[in-house]
């Protein structure tokens, strides 16, 4: 006989959208944008050192929305958006929740892939993006959007810790995670809940790809590090498929150079330069996003953000972005190197004719 379920008292499901509104965003200027609607919260909460920030710290501003339903849950009338100063966004939904646990799955459920909800956020993106054009450099908004849904827990009507949660009511747990109203295999359950983690007896971090199921008093430093996850994962998304279309361009003109491209003085050079540029351009975003979250100082936030990167797959997309920089940088390095020698080739030849002119005029002038 499976245990009751426990019932919620107080908590929340954030849904994040994390998107891509230009090269870079002066978070000084966009803090003039928004007049007595933006914060800079420290995301300091537990006993650890006062270097645990987001440097810069991203802007936190609040914007309107009308009256909604899901799932039988009612949305807040508002929403927040968070901005880096890399140029990337993150809109969050908040819905608060109660009652017994095993109700999330619904809710789950309909937040997986929600049209309505995606459509929302696309629409609050283009406003924001509007308004923030003066802080923005290169406005441009990614077509990529990328949703995780976190599910906090303040408080249960009685206390249960972590232990008894995972071992209770891990078919629970999973189905939230993945959206599966469906019963899960065994293996499936055991798969979703794996990446799981606690501070206290009675707190719970479980990290799936697609949500997160938070059970903690103290919840705004673990949330802000997973809305950066949320948001590095798309950067790194818009980033690699730049570097794709850059890589195409690249080799595009490695097969169509002509002997006055090689020589530097063709059309191809104006190419060139721009690779160059482009490419020093990507390695600057790839540092500012890597070098964003400092976490030096809380190994449990740390370790947190090991198993959301993880989870996300941030590590591989990270070394995808790092082999296609290099492949760039082989390339604009070849047309480069062959530019210079066959430059030097035709000093040579030149040299060589000026010399074969001066034996030729000597001759003549005997």
């Amino acid at each position: 006989m499976s245990a009751a379920a426990p019932i919620i008292t107080a908590g929340s499901t954030i849904v994040c959208f994390a998107a891509d509104i230009g090269f870079g965003l002066d978070l000084e200027i966009a803090s003039g944008l928004f007049p007595g609607g933006v914060g800079r919260p420290n995301i300091r909460e537990r006993r650890t050192p006062s270097h645990l920030v987001l440097d810069p710290a991203p802007l936190h501003v609040t914007l309107p929305l009308e009256d909604r339903e899901i799932a039988g849950f009612a949305m807040e009338p508002r929403a927040e958006a968070v901005l880096f100063d890399f140029g990337g966004v993150a809109i969050l939904f908040r819905i608060p929740i109660a009652g017994p646990l095993n109700r999330l799955i619904g809710l789950s459920e309909a937040l997986y892939e929600n049209e309505s909800l995606s459509t929302l956020a696309r629409t609050q993106i283009a406003l924001l993006a509007e308004r923030l054009r003066p802080a923005l450099d290169r406005p441009e908004i990614a077509p990529a959007l990328e949703d995780y849904c976190i599910h906090h827990v303040s408080a249960f009507a009685e206390p249960i810790t972590s232990e008894a949660l995972l071992r209770g009511h891990a078919a629970t747990l999973s189905a939230i995670l993945r959206a599966e109203r469906h019963p899960l295999a065994s293996q499936e359950v055991s798969e979703a809940i794996a990446q799981s983690m606690a501070y206290r007896p009675d707190d719970l971090l479980v990290l799936d790809w697609n949500a997160a199921f938070v059970v903690d008093r103290e919840f705004e430093a673990l949330a802000t590090m997973l809305i950066f996850a949320n948001v590095e994962l798309l950067e790194m998304r818009v980033l690699d498929g730049q570097l794709d279309r850059l890589v195409d361009r690249a080799y595009e003109s490695l097969s169509r150079r002509s002997v006055r491209d090689a020589l530097g003085i063709g059309p191809a050079r104006h190419e060139r330069r721009r690779l160059a540029r482009l490419e020093i351009e990507s390695a600057i975003l790839f540092e500012q996003i890597n070098n964003s979250l400092k976490l030096f100082g809380d190994e449990y936030l740390a370790r947190a953000y090991r198993l959301a990167a993880r989870r996300l797959h941030i590590g591989d997309w990270e070394a995808s972005v790092r082999r296609k920089l290099e492949t760039v940088e082989r390339i604009e390095s070849t047309l480069g190197d062959e530019q210079s020698n066959r430059r030097m080739e035709l000093l040579e030849w030149i040299i060589i004719l000026l010399i074969a002119w001066e034996v030729v005029w000597s001759f003549l002038n005997r």
